[in-house]
């Protein structure tokens, strides 16, 4: 996504125990990724072949996922070129569902926004909370859920990595879309967010997530970790 001076998680910055800043180079939100599952940076164009990869070997689950259909945005994650990517091939918010599903892991997004990316960046009056938590939308048969949590923090069109103590940290509201298009396979997997869900209520957050339609933000129980 687009570069970010700005670095403020607000009520659960006393949380934190540090952060990982990819490149604003377009790719920032697939840089992200790369990191919770290699380690690194650098294997950012492999999350967008894996995530391509996916949605062409299971279309299915994911008709109902993308605006348009999962094809209208293949090309868009299929951005396979060095150097820096433009604004129509950045990570859209979708596509964390797919990620989830790839890797059994949840994601969280903290958003801070201070421009309206849906609104010719204009600048908004007050910042406002829109965080959300994406599970899995389908695994195998028996698979448990997720224990592992990525924490990101999308602000001003840039993804950055965010760390929390591993013991105790906020799980902001479940994506509004997850209930309408998880399968049979994961139902009731939303029982894992409970204690965090209560959490980051207690520390001022949301209790639900905005209503409107979260695929137009671009950039944009068991023991569990924070990766």
């Amino acid at each position: 996504g687009g570069e970010s001076d700005e670095h403020d998680t607000e009520f659960v910055r006393p949380l934190l125990v540090g952060d990982f800043n990819p490149s604003p180079d377009g790719h920032c939100g697939f840089r992200a990724l790369s990191h919770c599952i290699y380690g690194d940076d650098s294997h950012y164009l492999l999350m967008r072949s894996a995530i391509v990869h996916e949605i062409q070997q299971h279309f299915w689950k994911y008709e109902n996922l993308y605006n348009g259909g999962p094809l209208a945005h293949i090309d868009r994650i299929n951005w396979l070129e060095a150097g820096s990517a433009p604004m129509g091939r950045w990570m859209d918010s979708e596509d964390l569902f797919v990620f989830a599903t790839i890797y059994n892991i949840a994601v969280m997004v903290f958003t801070y926004q201070m421009f309206d990316v849906n609104n010719g960046n204009r600048p908004l009056p007050n910042r406002y909370d829109d965080a959300y938590v994406v599970l899995p939308i389908d695994a195998d048969q028996g698979t448990l859920p997720p224990t592992m949590f990525l924490s990101l923090h999308y602000v001003n069109n840039h993804y950055i990595r965010l760390y929390f103590n591993q013991d105790q940290f906020p799980i902001p509201p479940l994506h509004p879309l997850w209930h309408g298009i998880a399968s049979p396979n994961v139902a009731g997997w939303e029982a894992i967010l409970e204690g965090g869900q209560n959490l980051y209520a207690s520390l001022g957050g949301r209790q639900r997530a905005r209503q409107r339609d979260p695929r137009r933000a671009r950039g944009r129980g068991r023991g569990r970790s924070n990766a």
